[in-house]
């Protein structure tokens, strides 16, 4: 730590697992508020507690280098996320922060959500592993409709459950920066997922989801990662209604009115790309008609208060297990 404060060369430190406690993160903290090279810190699975976070914390008042902050599988617990989060309100430099596995509730979740109303750079935020439950993930969601920085998110193995599923699906209509959600163990069930369905309805940047462990129908699952999937370069309203138009023209009007009336049909869809070889545009246009078709499909099910793929077993939907999520 003490080579820490000299050092003019060093951008990333990793500590993880060396049984570090309250008294060496002080010492470390101390060294990283005048140091101006860190850009990378690893602090994960050691000891550190509430009174090692909130010196860290004061630390990054000071620090203007450090962009990755890594304190997982530590025991800062509720008060440790506040003072992590106070900071977050004014730094300008952190864009990786994991605070997973900490020991984290509702009140720190709270806190964290209010620093994300003002926070204007952190782009990646792993919480997984904590417990954060439906109060929590409310406050979070309300936060996301006005953050528009964040773009990766990961609340894995909580309890949020339906209703915190569902606040967050709320929030996916308005935010427009976030491209990677994992919701992985939540206990979100099946009204959570028919809910997150009919937001991404709105939604058109979430390209990838982790909904596993959440005891959905694997059928739901995949409706869900089929209407997720054609978020990437999706054309305007406007577009879609003039290739259309398009479509007709060029004499596949039964084809497209096949797909309409049956999104499911692999057949007519294919047909239909193949004779929009020449046009990546034309191409994701179909792409797009179908998951519009998809969707009127599945809200027009759900509102019914049933889903007709409610058998099966539950599938992996986007990326990765629990942690970091990997294509």
């Amino acid at each position: 730590a003490e080579a820490l404060r000299v050092n003019t060369t060093l951008t990333t430190l990793n500590l993880e697992g060396y049984e570090i406690g309250d008294n060496e993160a002080k010492t470390i903290a101390k060294a990283l508020g005048v140091n101006t090279t860190l850009t990378t810190l690893n602090l994960g699975d050691n000891k550190i507690g509430i009174d090692g976070a909130n010196t860290i914390a004061e630390a990054l008042r000071e620090n203007t280098t450090l962009t990755t902050l890594d304190l997982a599988g530590n025991k800062i617990g509720d008060d440790g996320a506040k003072a992590i989060a106070e900071v977050l309100h004014d730094n300008t430099t952190l864009i990786d922060l994991n605070l997973s596995g900490d020991s984290i509730g509702d009140d720190g979740a709270k806190a964290i959500a209010e620093a994300l109303r003002n926070n204007t750079t952190l782009t990646t935020l792993y919480l997984y592993d904590n417990e954060i439950g439906a109060d929590g993930a409310k406050a979070i969601a309300e936060a996301l409709c006005d953050n528009t920085i964040l773009t990766e998110l990961n609340l894995a193995g909580n309890g949020i459950g339906a209703d915190g599923a569902k606040a967050i699906a709320e929030a996916l209509r308005y935010n427009a920066t976030l491209t990677t959600l994992n919701l992985y163990d939540n206990g979100i069930g099946f009204d959570g997922a028919k809910v997150m369905v009919e937001a991404l309805r709105d939604n058109t940047t979430l390209n990838f989801i982790n909904l596993e462990g959440n005891n959905i129908d694997s059928k739901l699952l995949n409706r869900i990662e089929q209407l997720v999937k054609v978020n990437t370069d999706a054309p305007t309203n406007e577009m879609v209604r003039r290739i259309t138009r398009y479509l007709q023209t060029i004499g596949s009007s039964t084809l497209l009115n096949a797909l309409l009336e049956k999104p499911n049909n692999d057949d007519a869809a294919a047909r239909l790309e193949r004779l929009c070889d020449q046009s990546e545009t034309i191409r994701v246009a179909v792409q797009t008609i179908r998951k519009r078709a998809l969707e009127d499909e599945m809200v027009a099910a759900t509102r019914q208060g049933y889903c007709p793929w409610r058998r099966g077993r539950v599938a992996i939907v986007g990326r990765g297990r629990a942690g970091k999520t990997s294509l």
